[in-house]
């Protein structure tokens, strides 16, 4: 299988692009820089065991240029679109660098797989296209009114491709809180804090609950998207919430900073005051089942922190 991953350079494109080059596919990241992780010590299909080699390919392309696009899309290709400016902090600092990314990007993306005949689109959208008072645990039904530039700018997104997917099988998978090695952003500054001996920061008083879904767990999603002849807009979750104040209090457990307190700042009004996904829908078309929890995803995220870097 030949896979195109756009932005694959980032923290789910690092794992994603590690774990199809194991399956044994052909991979190509399109993204602005290079991937971490070029040559991978993964697992080699036709040899029967690991070895390190270099199975993935780099193309430097920038997503808001349809040319750029264009030219490195090829018949029958899949591809994985997890491109996006996705901090709330730069998307609402940034309006129009964010829509140019995370929409008119993605509409460059679908538009070169329908022009050159792609066999099929996964695009990672974000519960936050979702109402921050919707009814929990969150099914693909719920109202989409996004309360952020950034979860605005994904419906959108959402939005300009199931538009057109009569033309391509598209595949949409709405990601929570994504956690796991690699990542330095959203809930895992709470470890890059730590490791700093600095006092994290919690926005409002750390009841809120949230999805924090491994990494890994998403990779296993897009996989099965791949593959799977379903289509349309999945939940992508762990199927359960856990508050903010619980992520803090193992990370410090696991770092053995029980001694550093968290600064309590404001609460923002991006944050949902209790985000659960209802799984459903992409257990029984799927086949997905999450098999990471937190805690152990937080044991792997510190004890891998430098190699992911």
């Amino acid at each position: 299988m030949n896979v195109k991953i756009i932005g694959g350079s980032g923290f789910i494109g690092n794992h994603l692009s590690k774990r199809m080059a194991s399956q044994g596919h052909h991979v190509t990241v399109l993204d602005l820089k290079k991937p971490r992780i070029l040559g991978a010590n993964v697992y080699r299909p036709d040899s029967g065991e690991a070895s390190w080699y270099n199975p993935i390919k780099f193309a430097g392309i920038d997503i808001t240029n349809y040319r750029d696009v264009y030219w490195n899309i090829d018949r029958g290709d899949y591809v994985i679109n997890v491109a996006a400016i996705a901090q709330f902090a730069q998307a609402e600092s940034d309006p129009h660098f964010t829509m140019s990314v995370n929409v008119t990007g993605a509409a460059n993306v679908l538009k070169a797989c329908i022009d050159n005949k792609a066999a099929k689109l996964i695009y990672t959208s974000t519960g936050s296209v979702y109402s921050t008072d919707v009814k929990v645990p969150i099914d693909e039904d719920q109202p989409t009114e996004p309360t952020s530039t950034y979860g605005m700018s994904k419906l959108w997104a959402e939005r300009i491709q199931m538009h057109y997917a009569d033309k391509i099988p598209l595949t949409i998978l709405r990601l929570p809180h994504v956690v796991g090695p690699g990542k330095v952003s959203g809930a895992n500054t709470f470890i890059v804090k730590l490791k700093a001996n600095e006092r994290p920061v919690i926005f409002g008083d750390g009841s809120n609950k949230n999805d924090f879904t491994c990494v890994d767990d998403v990779v296993q999603a897009i996989e099965l998207a791949l593959t799977k002849e379903a289509t349309g807009i999945f939940n992508i979750g762990s199927g359960e919430s856990r508050s903010t104040l619980d992520f803090l209090t193992w990370s410090r457990r696991l770092l053995d900073k029980m001694h550093i307190e968290p600064v309590f700042a404001p609460p923002r009004g991006v944050d949902f005051p209790v985000f659960e996904y209802n799984i459903d829908k992409a257990k029984k078309e799927l086949g997905y089942r999450p098999k990471c929890n937190l805690e152990d995803t937080l044991r792997k995220t510190i004890v891998e922190f430098e190699q992911w870097l």
